[in-house]
């Protein structure tokens, strides 16, 4: 079925297809075209074997059996002269075609055969020519008929023999040739697909080969202009995101050194809300910062190098130990399922934390956290009785500095990194995110993790 479903396949099938109906067409077009002339051909023939019993009729009024036997064995031809009830009788079973020349054609509908009819001047009598049976063994065949029947039988099954082999060659030759351009054609594409998996991963250094066929080459040298641009651009965005942040941190001690000097010289300031407001705004910076190197850390789109065996059951459980006592007045509940991914911990750690710290800040009472397999999936739903997000918001909770109104916003903390921190991370471990909410009902997330059976240090 996914063959079926491939491009290259239905390309494949479909030209040969095309040339099998052209073939089928002009096959049926010749057949049409061989049933018209042919009933030319057979008055043209019967004309010729008519003319000496027709004229053997002029002279005496009558034609003798031994010349009808002698005509029809020279001509594979039966001859006959008839009254018009026998030729009645004969064409009962007949269809008629045409008139020409005074000649009437006729067919035998549960045959080929053909039949000719002539008027016999003077008389009430009708020429019947018609084709001989072609069963050489039929009673009354001569021996000279016989034996030119069964040869020419042979000849026609050697005829139609060596047409099937030439027909089965040509479309065996013309497959092996179609199936061998697509299978490169398939291999050209396939490369450019690899290499635009090695850039989603990160690796803009690779590059697609632009030596292909037209015009493909245009595709591959506009996907290395693609990556050049990407790579350049997310250096200078590294470079750019370390560097605010150590601009951000200079300032940022300054300001905190010199409150802290100002409590020293003014004590009677320690208390000022003012004061307060600058260790708090200077708190929320620190954290904007760090969680600004974090989200560019795990943006970078490289896929995960560290093959570490991580506990997931046992990396969630410890995370919510961790926290849960920082919510006193919420609880947490785990069901877990003991399953290992492949990942690293430090990554997996902060993922867990912030989606944790996510649910308990926006649930009224509870979190409940299901950690199960799903296929070839380790599968984390973390499920809080919060306020919820509607759905015309949820496809963008995962972009950076992205807060819905209502429950989930600044006035409730946090600057809208966390969930992109945890899509980044999600991405690096080659997994996915599903979201399942209504507004006022409460959220709920879901985490799948590749699992993994490689032997390798477990957590």
């Amino acid at each position: 079925m996914r063959r079926i479903k491939s491009l290259f396949w239905q390309l494949y099938l479909s030209i040969l297809l095309s040339i099998a109906l052209a073939i089928g067409l002009f096959v049926g077009l010749l057949m049409v075209w061989d049933s018209q002339t042919s009933y030319q051909d057979f008055h043209r023939d019967t004309q010729a074997v008519a003319t000496p019993i027709l004229s053997e009729w002029h002279r005496k009024g009558k034609v003798d059996s031994e010349l009808l036997e002698q005509v029809g064995e020279e001509s594979f031809f039966h001859l006959a002269i008839v009254a018009q009830k026998q030729l009645d009788s004969l064409l009962e079973s007949a269809e008629y075609i045409e008139t020409v020349r005074s000649t009437r054609l006729y067919q035998k509908e549960a045959s080929e055969q053909m039949i000719s009819v002539r008027k016999l001047s003077g008389a009430e009598r009708w020429l019947v020519i018609s084709d001989i049976e072609h069963d050489p063994y039929a009673e009354g065949m001569s021996r000279q008929m016989q034996e030119e029947l069964i040869q020419e039988a042979e000849d026609d099954d050697r005829q139609q023999l060596a047409l099937l082999l030439m027909t089965i060659m040509f479309f065996t030759v013309l497959s092996v040739v179609l199936l061998w351009q697509i299978k490169r054609l398939k291999q050209t594409t396939d490369a450019l697909i690899a290499t635009s998996q090695r850039w989603a991963e990160g690796d803009f250094s690779a590059k697609a080969n632009e030596n292909i066929p037209s015009p493909l080459d245009s595709l591959a040298k506009s996907y290395n202009n693609m990556a050049t641009a990407l790579d350049i651009a997310m250096a200078e965005q590294k470079v750019m995101t370390h560097a605010m942040s150590h601009e951000l941190r200079t300032p940022l001690n300054k300001v905190q050194l010199a409150v802290s000097l100002l409590e020293r010289k003014y004590p009677e300031l320690k208390n000022e809300e003012l004061r307060i407001d600058l260790e708090r705004y200077v708190e929320e910076l620190e954290q904007l910062t760090s969680q600004m190197l974090t989200y560019a850390r795990f943006n970078a789109l490289r896929k995960n190098s560290v093959s570490d065996l991580v506990s997931f059951a046992h990396l969630v459980k410890e995370r919510v130990q961790a926290l849960e006592t920082l919510y006193p007045d919420k609880s947490v509940v785990l069901k877990l399922q003991d399953v290992m991914v492949v990942g690293e911990v430090f990554p997996l750690q902060i993922m867990i934390d912030n989606l944790l710290r996510n649910a308990l800040k926006y649930s009224h009472q509870f979190v409940k956290i299901e950690l199960t397999i799903d296929g070839q999936y380790a599968l984390l739903q973390m499920v809080d009785d919060g306020q919820g997000v509607a759905p015309e918001y949820q496809s963008s909770i995962f972009s950076p500095f992205y807060r819905v109104d209502g429950s989930r916003n600044k006035s409730s903390g946090g600057f809208g990194l966390g969930l992109a921190i945890v899509d980044a991370i999600v991405r690096q471990h080659q997994g996915d995110i599903q979201v399942e909410s209504e507004a006022g009902k409460g959220f709920c997330i879901g985490i799948r993790l590749p699992l993994s059976n490689k032997d390798t240090t477990a957590y």
